[in-house]
């Protein structure tokens, strides 16, 4: 088996996202990079150099244009497979397209095993305008995360995680849901979509991914009305214009490079060619 280079998986990823652009400008979808791509196309103008990955994000409305749009292209099943509650075995509260020339080999995260490189696709709800109560919100949405996560039947990819501490948490404290939700992903997809989405259509004035780790992502919902063009590394992808409202909420002082030991990226993930595949 032959590993994947880190050119090879930047150059995999890129073409995914050029594949969700082409399809939200043939549709009239607004998106943008998200979270440390979107940081990263604003301080560095590509992907952060110690990271790894890209993320999206839409509001709910375009999101579930987006999720549609995809699965109609005849790329879905050949080049590409989505990770999504409306398929089987989905267990997260967002969506993941991967690549299926690849796969990923890893001692700690197994919870989509066999699936390929990717690039992560999130929702953006609103949320309560009160800050305490949407602290509260995010924390009811990341318990119901973990179950669904539980809920993948047999060894051990319920505790899947970013490090050994995380993992081994997880392993020992989850093991009660493990036992009670194996196999209940569908109830517990369509339990955790009602609960992110009972915001919307209200007058509350924030928004976010509900699921976040990040405490802070909640922001105003205006700056989600209007998008523009990117640069980022060699293409041209789209990001909401008022990046700066985002980022500081984030991550503060943005553009001050965080020291070395708060730099994060997906270690933990071997990427490996498929045999006989095309690059």
């Amino acid at each position: 088996m032959k590993e994947v280079s880190k050119e090879e998986l930047f150059k995999v990823q890129l073409d995914m996202v050029q594949f969700i652009d082409r399809i939200c400008r043939e549709s009239g979808i607004q998106y943008s990079l998200s979270g440390g791509s979107l940081l990263g196309s604003i301080r560095h103008g590509g992907f952060i150099p110690w990271d790894d990955d890209i993320d999206l994000m839409l509001v709910r409305t375009e999101y579930n244009r987006l999720i549609e749009q995809i699965l109609k292209s005849p790329e879905i099943d050949s080049n590409y497979t989505l990770i999504h509650s409306s398929q089987k075995n989905a267990y997260l509260p967002f969506a993941k397209l991967c690549d299926n020339r690849t796969y990923f080999e890893s001692d700690l995260d197994t919870l989509n095993k066999g699936t390929g490189i990717f690039i992560d696709i999130f929702p953006m709800d609103i949320m309560p305008t009160d800050i305490e109560k949407a602290k509260k919100f995010k924390k009811k949405a990341l318990l119901n995360n973990l179950k669904l996560a539980s809920s993948k039947k047999g060894g051990t990819s319920y505790a899947s995680a970013s490090n050994r501490l995380y993992f081994i948490g997880k392993l020992i404290l989850l093991a009660p849901w493990h036992f009670m939700y194996q196999n209940k992903y569908i109830h517990l997809n369509t339990k955790i979509d009602n609960f992110m989405q009972q915001y919307n259509g209200t007058n509350e004035k924030n928004i976010g991914y509900v699921n976040s780790w990040n405490k802070n992502e909640y922001m105003p919902k205006e700056i989600f009305e209007s998008y523009e063009d990117i640069k980022f590394e060699d293409r041209i992808f789209r990001k909401i214009k008022n990046h700066n409202v985002y980022l500081e909420q984030l991550y503060g002082d943005y553009m001050t490079l965080p020291p070395e030991n708060k730099r994060e990226n997906h270690d933990y993930y071997k990427w490996y060619w498929k045999e006989g595949a095309k690059k």
